[in-house]
């Protein structure tokens, strides 16, 4: 028997994977994406303000931050801190439902973790970035066994104390790693949604190599690495094998229990299939992947493809007119007298000075500075329009529109704007639902309870339902408007029920306690009920008052008889009597429920 992996899976004693056959379908796979990396190196130097300018002096050159303004925009509309978790059933009944909410806490916590780990950035943000920025993110699902396989305590003196220092500190414990690194280190087959192979290539200190394989139990003698030098490491997976490779050289081959490749991608939805080429008619043979169908670079658009030429444009643009503005404020001078001694005598004139010079027709002349006529503004402000309608409009921004005046207007105008954020934050949202299920898998399989927070989930809670969905977008205050007004003229019209309301329109899941609630607190406002609630309210007045009379009264020097409150009767009443004692009730606001309150 094998020694147990992270993924739940035996190590395989045999080798029947080896680095040339991974290596082929390395190369296999860069050949396909080959085209789409190029394109993105051009995205990232727009973004990274890396591209050149044409016709100007490394002095003279202004690059505008519009692509990187474009994109955070984009990000920070896709990526929330309060994604919403669900997780379907998996039978009817109480118990299915109280689990399927079990694990949708821990999912939910799962994801909260994630964005407060203490990473560099965020692995959810990271894939909202590169689906902004490249049309395109891929991530990858581990468990750390770093941070998860820590011994219990040795039994002995102070075990018990040990022990609970374990126990908590395991609660603490988190073994997941998300993490969206820049999608040209992944390689996986683009047409599949769900993939059943893939490759990542990471390049290594020596010293982390040798960290991450003592983790892993795995020897390091064969590792020939110093400590900073640069290795490289292949993770392959496909549907029944993981193989590890470190500089091209075989480390370990295992089974791959999940059954499943750790890998999440998407594209931004901005692409298009291309255009086919050749005859497709004909059948294309098995095994070749992605040898007919749609392109990597046509799928993987991002927010920039289609503005970089303005982009570009206004650069070269702005660089020029600032090199106009520096010769107008600081033009060239023409003498035929001594420069240099003119220049010290111009210097210690000072500005407004007097210098003196020999014939002034001829001994000092500026250059002629060209004239910037108005046309150059709107040449500006055509290309900034090309920029904005090609991108995210600026109310995404926080930019407000002088023509919409009110705040109701405005919302409705950013709900508009953040239409063109739908399809990159629906691939952002299956992918975060595929990386918390591939959690859940991971902990199932290796017979786990993982706690996050106070949330802990084993196999048996999960019932072999892995699936989840994740929705980082909150509603923006204009389309909430937008679905409520809707909402509530349906709802008017007959045309939506009461449950449909208030789950689809106001987002109250619980619409069955809500009916409740209504129910009764008109209840309890009915003049029938009103009047019991006064009657008995008077009975135990009454009743009271009796008592503290028969031990006494109120001249006795002990224990006075109260004042009967305002509003009521000291006389058991019928309905006349019912009603004077109502005047002095009120219904307390937003409880359902009356109260005595002093009359005035």
């Amino acid at each position: 028997m094998g020694k147990r992996t992270p993924e739940g899976g035996e190590r395989s004693m045999a080798n029947t994977l080896d680095y040339a056959e991974v290596s082929k379908l390395r190369q296999h796979l860069a050949q396909q994406w080959n085209s789409a990396h190029a394109q993105w190196r051009q995205w990232h130097d727009i973004h990274d303000q890396h591209h050149k300018i044409r016709y100007a002096a490394p002095a003279n050159v202004r690059k505008l931050g519009i692509a990187r303004a474009k994109i955070a925009a984009m990000v920070d509309t896709l990526v929330t801190t309060q994604p919403t978790v669900t997780r379907a059933v998996v039978a009817a009944g109480k118990v299915h439902d109280d689990l399927a909410d079990k694990a949708k806490n821990w999912g939910k916590a799962l994801l909260l973790h994630t964005a407060v780990s203490g990473a560099v950035t965020p692995p959810f943000r990271s894939a909202a970035v590169y689906l902004a920025l490249i049309g395109y993110a891929a991530g990858v699902v581990r468990w750390d066994d770093k941070a998860w396989d820590v011994p219990m305590p040795e039994k002995g003196r102070g075990y018990q104390k040990r022990l609970d220092l374990y126990k908590r500190e395991q609660r603490r414990r988190f073994p997941f790693v998300i993490e969206f690194p820049h999608p040209a280190r992944i390689l996986l087959p683009h047409t599949e949604s769900r993939p059943t192979v893939g490759i990542e290539i990471a390049s290594m200190y020596g010293w982390q190599v040798e960290e991450m394989l003592r983790a892993q139990d795995l020897p390091t003698d064969d590792l020939h690495a110093k400590p900073y030098d640069a290795v490289e490491v292949l993770n392959y997976w496909d549907e029944q094998k993981r193989g590890l490779f470190i500089n091209k050289q075989e480390v370990e081959v295992r089974d791959n229990a999940l059954g499943r490749v750790p890998f999440v991608h998407g594209f931004s939805g901005y692409g298009h299939e291309g255009i086919p080429s050749g005859d497709m008619s004909v059948t294309m043979p098995t095994g070749v992947m992605g040898a007919a169908g749609p392109k990597p670079e046509d799928l993987a658009v991002g927010l920039l493809a289609g503005v970089v030429d303005s982009i570009r444009a206004l650069d070269e643009f702005m660089t020029a007119v600032g090199y106009l503005v520096q010769t107008a404020a600081y033009p060239t001078y023409f003498t035929s007298e001594n420069a240099e001694e003119l220049a010290r005598k111009m210097e210690e004139a000072g500005i407004g000075g007097i210098v003196q010079v020999g014939d002034p027709q001829n001994a000092l002349k500026p250059s002629e500075i060209p004239q910037m006529g108005a046309w150059m503004a709107g040449h500006a402000a055509m290309l900034r329009q090309d920029i904005e309608e090609g991108t995210a409009s600026g109310s995404v921004q926080g930019q407000l529109s002088p023509n919409v005046p009110t705040a109701t207007g405005q919302a409705m105008q950013l709900g508009q704007a953040r239409l063109r954020f739908g399809m990159p934050m629906h691939h952002l949202n299956l992918m975060a639902a595929e990386a918390v299920g591939l959690c859940a898998r991971m902990t199932a399989e290796r017979g786990e309870t993982v706690t996050i927070d106070e949330y802990a989930c084993g196999a048996d809670d999960f019932e072999g339902s892995y699936d989840f969905t994740v929705d980082f977008m909150a509603d923006d205050e204009g389309e909430l408007l937008r679905k409520k007004n809707l909402g509530m003229e349906e709802y008017e019209k007959k045309l939506l029920d009461f449950d449909s309301y208030q789950e689809d329109v106001a987002g109250r899941p619980d619409s069955s306690v809500i009916r409740r609630k209504i129910n009764l607190d008109t209840a309890m406002a009915s003049p029938e009920i009103q009047g019991a609630i006064i009657q008995a309210a008077t009975a135990l007045f009454q009743m009271k008052l009796a008592q503290r009379n028969q031990g006494g009264g109120s001249g006795n020097g002990r224990n006075p008889a109260p004042a009967p409150p305002a509003g009521f009767t000291t006389m058991p009443g019928g309905p006349q009597e019912a009603a004077q004692a109502q005047q002095g009730m009120e219904q307390v606001p937003g409880e359902g429920i009356a109260r005595v309150v002093p009359n005035g």
